[in-house]
């Protein structure tokens, strides 16, 4: 999961799409996402910092530490390289 949003960061994240390319059902993938914040390994963007919901999807999507990438070996690829 990290080496897909990796590979598409710091765009805009489709919950189904990576739900599809993971197999897993749209509540786990959110579960994902907020554990992986909890852990700070990425760092989710929500336009309503107030009204943020447990099962909301995030706005956006980046790398809480941008030398992850070079750990992942993404670093200086394009989209679609990773």
């Amino acid at each position: 999961m990290l080496l897909f949003l990796a590979d598409n960061l710091p765009y805009e994240v489709s919950i189904a799409k990576l739900s599809s390319y993971l197999e897993i059902n749209k509540t786990t993938v959110l579960n994902y996402l907020s554990s992986m914040q909890k852990a700070e390994l990425l760092h989710l963007l929500y336009t309503d910092n107030k009204l943020v919901t447990k099962m909301q999807k995030p706005d956006k999507v980046y790398l809480h530490n941008p030398n992850t990438l070079y750990a992942l070996g993404c670093a200086g690829s394009t989209r679609g390289g990773c």
